[in-house]
C-alpha cells in the first residue's frame, strides 16, 4: 500500500490512470487536478483549477490532462501542470471524455460528438450527432469512444455504438426506480463489459457479443443489426436493505471485464470475480470516507480516492 496526500484538502472525486500506467491524475473540485509518478508517488505537477465544480470527465492524452467541467474543458502538460489554449464555446461545457488514437474525444448531453487536439486551440472536427438531444438523458462515454450508455426512460437504457452511429442494445435497471433517480455507468477499460448502479444494485453486463465483423461496420447493402437486449451477467445488492433507494457506492470495473472493485459499509473495498459471483479480496484501508475508486490498464494495482486530498494505491495480487 502507497498512502498519497495530495496538496488541497478537498474531497477527491476522479482518480485517472494514464494510457500506459506510469502515472496518475487525482481531481479536486475548487482545486484541481494532482498528477503523481504511479511507480514512486512522486508528485509530477498540479493543474490548478479554482472555483470550478466537481468534473464530468478527465483523460489523459497525449502527454496532457483534459478535464471538463460545466463551465467549459480545459487542456493541461501533464509534466508542468501548464495550461494549453483552448476554445471553450458551449460545444464543450459537461463532457465525457476518452482518449483515443486521433485526439481526447468528448460528446454531452444534446452536443456532437467532438475530437480535438490537446495542442491545438480549437476543435478538429465533429464526429457525430447523439441520437437525442434530450439533456436530461445520462450520457457516459466508454474507454476509446467505442460505446455511450443512455437512460432512455423510466428503468430502460440503451447503449450506442459510436462508429456504427446506431443505438445497439437495451438493457434494464431496477424496475421501481425513480425517473429522476441518478445512474451511475462504468465501462471496463477495453469496453467488453459495462456496469450500471441505480441506487438498488450494481449489474454487470457483458458486451462482446454486440461486435460485428469489420466488414459489415460499413456495409449500407445489409439490412441493420436488430437491436439486442442484454441480460446482467452479476447483481451486487447493497449488504443492508437499509442503504436502499440511494445505495452509490464508488465502483470499478478491472481491464479484463471480470473484476469489480466496490466499497462496502464501514469503508472496506471488495473485488468481485464478475463471472462467479465471489468475493476474492477485501481490504480495509482505514481511508475516511472513500469516494472514487480506479484500476491501472495492467489491472495489477487500484486506487481510491477519500477526503481531505488522500489517496491510496495498492496491489491486487
Amino acid at each position: 500500500m502507497i498512502p498519497l496526500q495530495t496538496g488541497f484538502t478537498h474531497p477527491v472525486t476522479h482518480v485517472c490512470f494514464s494510457s500506459c500506467g506510469g502515472f496518475v491524475a487525482v481531481a479536486q473540485p475548487h482545486a484541481g487536478v494532482t498528477v503523481f509518478e504511479h511507480g514512486t508517488g512522486r508528485t509530477v505537477c498540479v493543474c490548478h483549477m479554482p472555483r470550478r465544480a466537481e468534473l464530468t470527465g478527465l483523460t489523459f492524452c497525449a502527454g496532457h490532462i483534459v478535464a471538463s467541467h460545466q463551465k467549459g474543458t480545459e487542456v493541461f502538460d501533464a509534466h508542468t501542470g501548464a495550461p494549453v489554449a483552448l476554445s471553450l464555446r458551449p460545444l464543450l461545457k459537461g463532457l465525457q471524455l476518452a482518449e483515443t488514437p486521433g485526439g481526447a474525444y468528448g460528446h454531452g448531453g444534446s452536443a456532437s460528438g467532438i475530437v480535438w487536439q490537446p495542442s491545438a486551440p480549437e476543435v478538429l472536427h465533429e464526429v457525430f450527432d447523439i441520437l437525442t438531444n434530450n439533456k436530461n438523458h445520462l450520457n457516459t462515454l466508454s474507454p476509446h469512444a467505442r460505446y455511450t450508455a443512455l437512460r432512455w426512460s423510466g428503468s430502460r437504457m440503451r447503449l450506442e455504438d459510436v462508429r456504427a452511429k446506431r443505438f445497439v442494445a437495451d438493457f434494464e435497471i431496477t424496475e421501481d426506480v425513480d425517473a429522476k433517480a441518478a445512474v451511475q455507468v462504468r465501462f471496463c477499460p477495453r469496453a467488453e463489459r459495462v456496469a450500471t448502479c441505480d441506487g438498488h444494485a450494481i449489474r454487470v453486463f457483458d458486451l462482446r457479443e454486440l461486435d460485428a465483423p469489420a466488414d459489415d461496420e460499413n456495409d449500407e447493402s445489409r439490412a441493420p443489426r436488430p437491436r439486442e437486449r442484454l441480460e446482467p451477467v452479476f447483481v451486487l445488492p447493497p449488504d443492508r436493505t437499509a442503504e436502499v433507494p440511494n445505495w452509490y457506492p464508488p465502483f470499478a470495473l478491472l481491464p479484463d471485464g471480470r473484476g469489480l472493485i466496490v466499497k462496502r459499509p464501514r469503508n472496506r473495498i471488495q473485488l468481485w470475480d464478475a463471472p462467479s459471483g465471489v468475493v476474492q479480496y477485501e481490504w480495509s484501508w482505514r481511508l475516511e470516507w472513500v469516494t472514487c475508486v480506479a484500476a491501472s490498464p495492467d489491472g495489477l494495482t487500484a486506487a481510491a480516492g477519500g477526503r481531505f486530498g488522500r489517496v491510496l494505491f495498492w496491489d491486487l495480487e
